[in-house]
């Protein structure tokens, strides 16, 4: 999905169920096409000392306020509004909570509700800024050279 979005900004929590916000970092910094987007990592529980020597931009801890979020995405803004963040959270109520206070402030808003949504590098559909569970359609897939002709 980051792949696809191109956000400006990643927020993703650390502690999600399968693929952890670790593994979310460490695959989106070791793929050539989302190895530039910031991410700030947000979480009840982690190491900010491993969380940088990842490549994290940032590392805030929670609960975490709404002005505390709003002060440091500011570093993050893009030169020509809208900017896109990709909101990685399990929790639901949550993510909903931080697109609604992103969008209010002008972003624009995707969301993952997990990471191996957000980290995937195959194609979803989107529907108005969400990703779901479920892809909504196969991902495209490489097709091996030796089929191609």
């Amino acid at each position: 999905l980051a792949r696809e979005l191109k956000p400006n900004v990643i927020t993703l929590d650390v502690m999600m169920p399968g693929m952890d916000g670790w593994a979310v970092l460490q695959a989106l910094k070791a793929d050539p096409e989302t190895n530039c987007i910031p991410v700030v990592m947000v979480t009840m529980v982690g190491d900010r000392s491993l969380g940088f020597a990842l490549g994290a931009a940032d590392f805030v801890v929670k609960p975490v306020t709404r002005e505390k979020l709003s002060s440091l995405m500011a570093k993050f803004r893009c030169a020509t509004p809208p900017c896109r963040v990709l909101i990685v959270e399990d929790d639901e109520n949550s993510r909903e909570l931080v697109r609604n206070m992103f969008e209010r402030e002008g972003w624009l808003a995707d969301t993952a509700a997990n990471g191996g949504i957000a980290a995937s590098p195959f194609r979803f559909r989107l529907t108005k800024h969400d990703a779901s569970n479920r892809p909504r359609r196969a991902p495209r897939l490489p097709v091996p050279r030796r089929l191609r002709g």
